[in-house]
């Protein structure tokens, strides 16, 4: 809006002139150049809204956003120093977005998201809170608490499981026993997904979730990638969420108001999943099947003619 009227700024100054009304309300040319200027800080905000618009946008780029508005309006409080309007604006907006930044150390999931995008790990740590190391230190703690809390498997299992890849079947020829009794006794029986993830180099990917849902992913880190894709699910914004929920009132119509909450439930996913090219179509044969079945529930009166279609997710 205030970039649109820096463009008209002459037809406002004109209409103002010439409506009695609105004289009082006139702009300056002061007043113009300070609009100029919070207009030119603000494209910042609208680079960065746009950047975590979306689907495709998870909690990973928060503090990156963040990071970037703060050294924005850290340059600004430079720049605008001696600025009688400016200055105080720009501290305001300081303080309240180093606020926002505070709140994110209520949750672990904002860092942990970062570390598990194999982009980045904790080498943007290293170098966007390079002069905060005791803030580096207290999050690798807190994600890796996470990580064993919630999603590493406990010793036991973790242990058996690890044997069970270096242990090999008991050889039946005195040859192979023999083999058997001079391997190392020392091999590792625990294998941490989270360090060795962590001490991998880090690789470029065009989609993080994709890139933990890929087969070698999923058989080297099977419990970490639980981890990482519970956080990279997490939306940037709201925006797109809120979109999915206000959608579902174009299902809920008048003629429909006895629909279950599973039914809803199954219904819109279908009709996201279907968005995204994300849903297999069953062939004719099945079709016919499933129309047959359903319409046999129907004469039966049954109530529960429409199959789970979730349970799988």
């Amino acid at each position: 809006m205030i970039e649109r009227a820096i463009e008209l700024a002459d037809q406002i100054d004109y209409y103002c002139s010439k409506e009695k009304d609105l004289k009082l309300d006139s702009l300056s040319e002061q007043d113009w150049a300070e609009l100029e200027k919070i207009c030119n800080f603000l494209k910042s905000f609208t680079d960065a809204t746009k950047a975590a618009e979306g689907h495709a946008h998870a909690i990973d780029r928060t503090l990156p956003i963040m990071d970037f508005l703060l050294s924005k309006f850290e340059a600004a409080q430079i720049e605008y120093a001696d600025d009688a309007f400016m200055a105080p604006c720009i501290d305001a907006g300081w303080a309240k977005l180093d606020a926002y930044y505070t709140l994110t150390e209520r949750s672990s999931a904002y860092v942990g998201a970062i570390v598990l995008s194999p982009h980045r790990k904790w080498h943007y740590f290293d170098t966007a809170w390079e002069e905060h190391p005791e803030w580096i230190e207290s999050n690798k703690t807190a994600v890796e608490d996470l990580w064993k809390s919630r999603y590493a498997p406990v010793a036991k299992s973790a242990e058996s499981s690890a044997q069970s890849l270096v242990e090999k079947p008991l050889a039946k020829n005195s040859c192979l026993a023999w083999e058997d009794e001079h391997e190392d006794s020392e091999l590792p029986t625990l294998f941490d997904e989270y360090q060795n993830y962590i001490s991998a180099p880090r690789i470029k990917v065009k989609d993080v979730r994709r890139w933990w849902l890929e087969d070698t992913q999923q058989t080297l880190y099977p419990n970490l990638s639980k981890m990482a894709l519970d956080l990279l699910s997490i939306p940037a914004m709201s925006a797109e969420p809120e979109r999915l929920f206000s959608d579902t009132k174009i299902t809920l119509q008048d003629r429909r108001n006895r629909l279950g909450i599973d039914i809803i439930e199954a219904i819109e996913c279908i009709k996201s999943w279907s968005k995204t090219h994300n849903l297999a179509w069953v062939d004719d044969a099945e079709l016919v099947l499933d129309t047959a079945i359903i319409g046999e529930g129907e004469q039966k009166g049954t109530s529960n003619i429409i199959p789970d279609i979730t349970s799988n997710r």
